[in-house]
């Protein structure tokens, strides 16, 4: 029951530091956050025409973790699903958008994860 009670502790953070507009990142950054099971998080990443963006995600390696590009019409542009809890994928803005980035938990219990854009 603790667990759970953290984990909640954690998303509020999170979702407070979202309501702050830190969940756009438009340079580059590293962040930690916390997916519970069965679940994703969704980052929103801005660029330029042309520039090139790399995505790294590490888990705490209690799960499976894949990560996810989606441009602002829906479609998958990159994706790294090896099993395990890393991924790395880049990207080249054909033009200037927001795009989606989505941590993908595949396992039954939360995973700590950082994330890094560049």
């Amino acid at each position: 029951m603790r667990k759970a009670t953290a984990v909640r502790a954690i998303r509020r953070l999170f979702l407070a530091s979202l309501i702050a507009g830190l969940g756009t990142v438009a340079g580059a950054q590293t962040r930690h956050d916390l997916v519970a099971g069965l679940d994703f998080d969704r980052w929103r990443v801005c660029r330029a025409a042309g520039d090139v963006t790399t995505v790294v995600m590490d888990g705490d390696g209690d799960t499976d973790l894949d990560l996810f590009v989606y441009d602002e019409n829906g479609n998958r542009i990159v994706s790294d699903t090896r099993s395990s809890d890393y991924g790395e994928v880049r990207w080249r803005a054909l033009w200037s958008a927001c795009f989606e980035v989505r941590v993908v938990n595949l396992g039954l219990v939360p995973n700590l994860y950082r994330i890094s854009v560049e």
